[in-house]
């Protein structure tokens, strides 16, 4: 037989070869990428129950943390234990961190001082609670908010300030990001003054979020 013409069994090992080579490489391009998918895959982040030093609910604050992604949860507070209260000044600072987005919650209470309204909204975009009232900058509510103890302490009164870096980058104050945090912002008062500081005024305090006054948006 003519050598030129081949070995048709030489043939059909070479393509069976170049079969096996095509499978492996595609199935290696497969592993590659199906390991790249496992690795960047949204890790779910877990918001506690209890957040600040287990003063608030979890709940309360995960509207405006993600439900996924890097880095997890994490909670910073400053200045002693977010909760602690004195009747001649206390104060808190609590950081909620997750993927990249904050929320902080910073209150202040002050035997005697008074907060004057048209002092502390003047020039600002005012905001009102009921009876209480406040200011929005910058990604936060600022409120004043009045803590009596007795019939002899009328002059108590609570500063706080409830602040989200996703309103803090909202394009409009209708937006969703600071319904969220004016929801927020009411909640986190309820509980510091009717849990921590057990003021008089728990009782007068509305339903609802805090809102813009007026026609301000």
């Amino acid at each position: 037989m003519d050598s030129s013409l081949g070995d048709p069994g030489s043939k059909t090992h070479e393509k069976w070869k170049r079969l096996m080579i095509g499978a492996a490489a595609s199935l290696a391009v497969a592993s590659i990428a199906g390991g790249i998918y496992l690795f960047t895959a949204p890790q779910k982040i877990q918001i506690p129950e209890k957040v600040c030093s287990e003063k608030l609910a979890g709940a309360q604050v995960e509207k405006l943390l993600p439900s996924e992604g890097e880095p997890q949860f994490t909670e910073e507070t400053y200045g002693g234990n977010f909760g602690w209260v004195d009747y001649t000044i206390s104060k808190g600072n609590c950081t909620l961190s997750a993927g990249q987005e904050t929320v902080n919650v910073w209150y202040l209470y002050r035997h005697g001082d008074t907060y004057p309204q048209e002092e502390v909204q003047e020039d600002r975009r005012r905001v009102e609670w009921g009876e209480e009232y406040g200011y929005y900058e910058d990604g936060a509510f600022f409120m004043f908010v009045g803590c009596p103890r007795s019939t002899h302490d009328d002059q108590g009164k609570l500063q706080l300030a409830v602040r989200s870096s996703r309103a803090e980058r909202s394009q409009s104050d209708a937006g969703k990001d600071i319904s969220e945090l004016a929801s927020l912002t009411a909640s986190v008062t309820r509980t510091l003054v009717t849990d921590m500081f057990k003021c008089r005024s728990a009782e007068s305090l509305p339903e609802g979020p805090v809102e813009f006054s007026g026609d301000q948006p």
